[in-house]
């Protein structure tokens, strides 16, 4: 994904996966664009890719990704 903001990454992740996200868009900036190339790869590394540089956090429970910051 080119220029796709952080919510529509999330979005996309959610279809093509069994994770659902749970968070407050006034704590992570989902607005935020960026460009994300992580075919097949696994969910740690797809969301260090997606949140690096930023101070948003994640915790995976089951099929639960809760981001915090």
């Amino acid at each position: 994904m080119k220029n796709a903001t952080v919510k529509e990454v999330l979005s996309a992740i959610e279809d093509q996966s069994e994770f659902k996200f749970m968070y407050s868009g006034k704590v992570i900036d989902v607005n935020r664009e960026v460009a994300m190339n992580e075919e097949n790869a696994k969910i740690e590394d797809a969301l260090k890719s997606l949140f690096a540089g930023t101070d948003v956090n994640y915790i995976i429970k089951d099929r639960i990704i809760v981001l915090s910051s």
